[in-house]
């Protein structure tokens, strides 16, 4: 839990070292879609806890779980690239590489 607060707080740091002039980079958007998508994980667990304590099936909300996972997943990625490129470590991986010469070839 304690580890939990403490990556919050960290995002709250860089969500407030990139708003600019009153306007959020696509930085502070990115981690606000990031922390939407980890509440929406954490109620979706609720209800599904909720679902087996009534003795009710849960085969649908762990579908959806599932997609609400890989959907934070790809966020996060998203978010992980855009403060690397912020901190000048422009890491995009080498396959994007390779698909941006084949479609100007």
């Amino acid at each position: 839990m304690l580890q939990v607060a403490m990556a919050e707080s960290l995002k709250a740091d860089v969500w407030k070292r990139h708003v600019l002039n009153g306007h959020e980079t696509e930085l502070a958007k990115a981690t606000q879609h990031v922390t939407k998508a980890r509440n929406i994980v954490a109620r979706q667990y609720e209800r599904i806890a909720q679902l087996r304590a009534e003795d009710r099936p849960t085969e649908d909300a762990i579908n959806l779980l599932n997609t609400f996972i890989q959907t934070l997943a790809a966020l996060e990625y998203h978010q992980r690239l855009l403060c690397d490129e912020a901190e000048g470590e422009d890491k995009k991986p080498q396959w994007i590489f390779s698909r941006l010469s084949t479609v100007a070839a």
